[in-house]
């Protein structure tokens, strides 16, 4: 009887051990997550490349589209009604930056996501003047210029509140 039971009991462990192993397993034909596909959001837009009337075909009409203060050829294509607040900085019709908002609570709300994600680039880690004369340095930008990214990080809400793309 306990030879049975220890049986029935080895047989129980070694299909619990094979589930959690194939389930741990990378699956046939499973794409692995990179930088690069982490920072190519459903946008799909190019820095440098794509114009901003494919951006309007993808994600329909921006919310607003405003000129820059600063330069007469920039301007900023603003999709504020989506989740993320999607931002695009253009010159001359193309796209030069992308900045979209991170959701609270998200893996990618906190500065180790990116760290982790980064590992192995060069990367940077600067305070941002939130404006000018500014002496509230708690916004820090962590870049990763290789790969012509980086994120915005509160330091007083110890969260990444953005995410940004721009032309290398």
């Amino acid at each position: 009887m306990r030879r049975l039971h220890f049986q029935k009991t080895q047989g129980l462990r070694a299909v619990i051990f094979l589930a959690l192993l194939s389930s741990c397993a990378p699956q046939a034909g499973a794409k692995k997550s990179g930088a690069s596909e982490q920072l190519n959001p459903p946008t799909g837009a190019v820095m440098g490349t794509t114009k901003v009337s494919e951006v309007v075909e993808r994600l329909g009409p921006p919310t607003s589209q405003t000129p820059s203060i600063k330069a007469k050829d920039v301007s900023f294509v603003e999709y504020k009604d989506r989740p993320d607040h999607l931002k695009f900085q253009t010159r001359a019709e193309v796209v030069e930056a992308e900045f979209r908002q991170v959701k609270l609570g998200s893996p990618q709300s906190t500065l180790q996501y990116w760290r982790h994600r980064w590992r192995g680039q060069r990367t940077t880690f600067v305070s941002v003047k939130t404006n000018p004369g500014a002496h509230d340095l708690r916004m820090k930008q962590f870049s990763a210029p290789d790969l012509g990214a980086a994120v915005i990080y509160d330091v007083s809400a110890d969260r990444v509140t953005q995410v940004v793309r721009y032309v290398r």
